[in-house]
C-alpha cells in the first residue's frame, strides 16, 4: 500500500463517521472502525463479499433502493431511515462514481429519540398551551418598549372574542382599550425593571362584553441582561365576581328577609352557650339591641328566660342537641322577659345549622315567634269554652251538632236528659234514632234540606229511650264547623205549646166570631140610627123648614128684620139637612141596600173624587152581583177605609179599584200610586184602620193582603168566599 493510500486509509479510521466501500459489483473493498463496530463484522472477513449476500435482510429496504439508484443515476443521495432489523436510525451520505460506491453514515438513534421526546413535549405544551381554560400569551419587546403580542392560545381568543389576526403582531395599545392600558404599561414597566413576577386585577371591555381578570406577567431576559419576551397569563374570574356579586346580593337580601322579619331568627352555639347571631326581631320583640346581647354573652338564658322554664330547657331540651339528626325539629315553648321586664311567650323552632368536624352538632339555627297574644287568645278561648259549655248546659231545651253523615259532634246535658241516652251511647247514634219510624222520612228530608237551603224547622216527637213520645219544635242551620259543614240547632219541648195553642187559637176563634158579631150589631145599630135620623129628625128638620116658610109668607115685607131671621133659619134648616143625609150615608150608605155593591161602590169613588179631586178608577168584570148582606157591607167597610187612608196620609195622584170573581173567591183590590209607607212599621204600631179591616176579612174566612213601600205606593187585597 502507498503512502498515500495509507494517509486515506488513516482518515477514514479517524473520522467519527461509519464508512464503506463498494465496487459496482456491490462488493466490499473497505470497512472502517466504526462501521465494524455498528455492523459487528471483522472488515477483513467482509472485504470482497457481496453485500446483499452478507446483509440479505436489507434487501428492499429504502437503503437498498438508495444505493441503486445513486449508482443508476450517479448522483449524490442523502437520506434518514430507521433500519429495522438493528432497530436504528442512520443518516447516510451517498457518493456514487464510476468504481463503485463510497457512503458514510451515522448512528442517530439518539438524536431522534431526543426530536422524538421534544416533538411530543412540543405538542403536550402546545396541547395545554391550547387547552388551558387560563389565557396565556406572549410579549416580545422592540427597542423603546414597543410591546407587541407574538403568540396568544385559544383560551384568549374565546374570552375576548377577538380573532387571531387581530392580535398576532399587534402592538397592545391596538388591542387593549383604555382605560385598561395604562395599567397594563405601568405593570410590563415595573415586572422588566423589578425582573420579577407581577400581578393585578384588570378589567377591560372586549368585543365578548367585560370582562376581570387576574393578570400575571413574567419577564424572560437575555445573556445581555435585555428583557426580551414578556410571558403572561389570565386567570378569567368575569364569572366569579359575577357570582360574588349575586352572592353579595343575596346575602343582603337573605338579610334584609330576616331582618324585617317579625320573628326572632338566631344561630346557638352549643359548646359557647350563646348566640353568634341574632337578627333584628330581637328589638322588635324584645327591645334589646345587638350590643346588649353580646354584652350578656353565655349568661343571656339565665338573664332572660323564666327560671322555671330555664331548668326544664337546661334538663329537657338542652341534652337533645348532642343527638339531633339534620332536618330534625326541636320544638319548645318558653318565656322571656323584655327589656321593661314583662314577660313574653316564644315559640322556638330550632334545626343544626353547622357540624364540628367529628360529625357533633356545634351550632343551632333558631326561629323564635312570639305568642303571647296567642296564649292570651287561648285563654280566653278556653273561658270562652267553659262559657259556651255553661250556656248549652243552662238552655231549656236540647242542642246538637252533627255533620253529613249525622255523626254527632256536640250536644248539651239536656239531650242526655231528655233522651235518656248516655253520652257514649249518643256518640255511636244518628240523628232520626231519636224519632219514631213513621216521622224518619219527614225528618230525613228536613235534614237534607237544612244542608241544601242552609236552615229548616219541624215538629215531631222526640222518642225517649223508654219509647216515650215528647213533641219538640226543632230548628236547624248549617255552620262550618272544623272545616266541614254541619247542622246545628236546638229543640224546645212543645207539650205545653201545644197546649196553649189549642186555647189560643180557641180563644182566637172564639174572639173572631165576637168580633163579627159585634160588626154585626154595629152595622144593625148604624141602620137604627139611621132610621131613626131619617124617620125623626129629618122629618122634624122639614117639619120646621115648612113652619118657618109659612110665617116667613105670612110676615109682612115692612118688617124686615124678621124677614132676614127667617130666611137664616131656612139656611141652618137646608145646612142641617144635608148634615144629616151625610151622617146617614156614612152611618150605612142606602145605595147598598137598595141598589147593591156595585152601584155603591161606584157612588163611593164619585164621592171620594168630589171631596179629594183625586180621580179614581173603578173595574169590574160583573154586571150584577147578589151577595150575602155580612159580604157586600164587609167589601164596602173596606173600600170606604181604604179610600179614606188614602184621603189622609197618601198624597196620591190617582187610585185603581177592580172587583172580581175568581176560582170561587169575590176579590176586592184598591192601588194607588202615593208615597208608600214601611208595613213593618205600621204593624208594630198598630194601626187600628187597617186591624179592623183585616179583622173584618178573616172573620169572614176570607184573606187580608197589604203591600207597600217607602215611594212606591200602597195596594189592598181582599179575597172572600163567593156565596150568591
Amino acid at each position: 500500500m502507498s503512502q498515500s493510500s495509507w494517509n486515506v486509509n488513516e482518515i477514514f479510521e479517524r473520522i467519527t463517521d461509519a464508512f464503506v466501500a463498494l465496487d459496482t459489483n456491490w462488493r466490499y473493498t473497505y470497512m472502517n472502525k466504526r462501521a465494524s463496530e455498528i455492523f459487528n463484522r471483522d472488515p477483513k472477513e467482509v472485504i470482497g463479499k457481496h453485500i446483499w449476500t452478507e446483509f440479505p435482510e436489507g434487501r428492499g429496504q429504502p437503503f437498498h433502493k438508495a444505493y441503486e439508484k445513486a449508482m443508476t443515476d450517479q448522483q449524490y443521495v442523502y437520506m434518514q431511515e430507521y433500519y429495522p432489523p438493528y432497530d436504528k436510525w442512520f443518516e447516510n451520505h451517498i457518493y456514487p462514481s464510476s468504481e463503485g460506491l463510497s457512503i458514510f453514515f451515522r448512528d442517530i438513534t439518539e438524536q431522534k429519540k431526543a426530536e422524538e421526546v421534544l416533538r411530543a413535549n412540543e405538542k403536550q405544551l402546545d396541547l395545554i398551551y391550547n387547552t388551558v381554560n387560563d389565557i396565556i400569551f406572549l410579549i416580545s419587546i422592540e427597542k423603546e418598549q414597543r410591546f407587541w403580542f407574538k403568540s396568544v392560545n385559544r383560551s384568549f381568543l374565546l374570552v375576548t372574542g377577538l380573532k387571531q389576526e387581530q392580535i398576532i403582531g399587534k402592538y397592545i395599545d391596538e388591542v387593549i382599550p383604555e382605560p385598561s392600558l395604562t395599567l397594563v404599561l405601568n405593570n410590563y414597566n415595573r415586572a422588566i425593571q423589578t425582573h420579577e413576577t407581577v400581578e393585578w386585577e384588570e378589567i377591560s371591555e372586549y368585543p365578548a362584553g367585560r370582562k376581570t381578570g387576574i393578570v400575571t406577567v413574567t419577564p424572560v431576559f437575555n445573556d445581555m441582561d435585555e428583557c426580551t419576551t414578556l410571558v403572561g397569563t389570565v386567570h378569567d374570574i368575569t364569572g366569579h365576581k359575577k357570582a360574588e356579586e349575586v352572592l353579595n346580593q343575596n346575602k343582603i337580601f337573605i338579610e334584609s328577609i330576616i331582618n324585617s322579619s317579625p320573628d326572632i331568627v338566631y344561630i346557638f352555639d352549643i359548646e359557647k352557650q350563646k348566640n353568634v347571631y341574632v337578627n333584628d326581631g330581637i328589638q322588635r320583640n324584645l327591645d334589646y339591641t345587638d350590643e346588649e346581647i353580646k354584652e350578656m354573652g353565655d349568661q343571656m338564658l339565665s338573664i332572660l328566660m323564666h327560671p322555671d322554664d330555664l331548668e326544664y330547657y337546661l334538663q329537657n331540651t338542652f341534652p337533645k342537641y348532642s343527638i339531633l339528626k339534620d332536618k330534625e325539629i326541636i320544638v319548645h315553648e318558653f318565656r322571656m322577659k323584655d327589656k321593661a321586664g314583662e314577660w313574653h311567650w316564644l315559640h322556638c323552632k330550632e334545626s343544626i345549622f353547622l357540624r364540628n368536624p367529628d360529625g357533633k352538632p356545634k351550632q343551632i339555627f333558631g326561629v323564635v315567634a312570639d305568642i303571647t297574644e296567642r296564649k292570651k287568645m287561648d285563654d280566653e278561648i278556653l273561658k270562652e269554652k267553659y262559657l259556651s259549655e255553661s250556656i248549652l248546659n243552662s238552655l231549656p231545651g236540647v242542642f246538637y251538632l252533627y255533620d253529613k253523615n249525622g255523626k254527632f259532634l256536640r250536644w248539651n246535658k239536656n239531650l242526655e236528659t231528655v233522651s235518656g241516652y248516655s253520652s257514649e251511647e249518643i256518640r255511636e247514634m244518628h240523628p232520626l234514632d231519636f224519632f219514631d219510624e213513621e216521622e224518619k222520612e219527614l225528618l230525613s228530608k228536613k235534614i237534607e234540606n237544612v244542608f241544601i237551603s242552609g236552615e229548616d224547622n219541624v215538629v215531631a216527637n222526640f222518642l225517649h229511650k223508654t219509647k216515650e213520645k215528647i213533641p219538640y219544635y226543632f230548628t236547624g242551620i248549617t255552620v262550618d264547623y272544623e272545616g266541614k259543614q254541619c247542622l246545628m240547632g236546638v229543640g224546645i219541648d212543645f207539650s205545653e205549646r201545644i197546649q196553649a195553642q189549642e186555647i189560643i187559637k180557641e180563644t182566637t176563634d172564639q174572639l173572631r166570631q165576637l168580633t163579627a158579631h159585634l160588626q154585626n150589631v154595629r152595622e144593625e145599630e148604624r141602620k137604627r140610627i139611621g132610621r131613626e135620623i131619617h124617620d125623626e129628625l129629618g122629618q122634624q128638620l122639614t117639619a120646621i123648614k115648612m113652619d118657618i116658610a109659612w110665617i116667613d109668607k105670612k110676615t109682612p115685607d115692612e118688617t124686615s128684620a124678621i124677614k132676614s131671621k127667617l130666611k137664616n133659619i131656612i139656611g141652618l134648616l137646608d145646612v142641617s139637612n144635608r148634615s144629616v143625609r151625610k151622617i146617614l150615608s156614612e152611618l150605612r150608605p142606602g145605595i147598598l141596600d137598595n141598589q147593591g155593591l156595585l152601584d155603591a161602590l161606584a157612588w163611593q169613588g164619585r164621592q171620594f173624587t168630589e171631596t179629594t179631586g183625586i180621580p179614581v178608577v173603578f173595574t169590574t168584570t160583573e154586571n150584577k152581583i147578589k151577595l150575602s148582606p155580612e159580604t157586600a157591607t164587609c167589601i164596602f167597610r173596606v173600600y170606604q177605609e181604604s179610600l179614606t187612608n188614602i184621603m189622609r196620609h197618601a198624597k196620591a195622584g190617582k187610585v185603581l179599584t177592580s172587583l172580581t170573581i175568581t176560582d170561587g173567591n169575590i176579590v176586592l183590590t184598591i192601588e194607588d200610586d202615593g208615597i208608600g209607607f214601611d208595613v213593618l212599621s205600621i204593624q208594630n204600631k198598630g194601626s187600628f184602620g187597617i186591624l179592623g179591616m183585616k179583622e173584618r176579612v178573616l172573620s169572614l174566612n176570607g184573606k187580608f193582603k197589604l203591600e207597600s213601600a217607602n215611594g212606591k205606593g200602597t195596594r189592598i187585597i181582599i179575597s172572600l168566599p163567593f156565596r150568591a
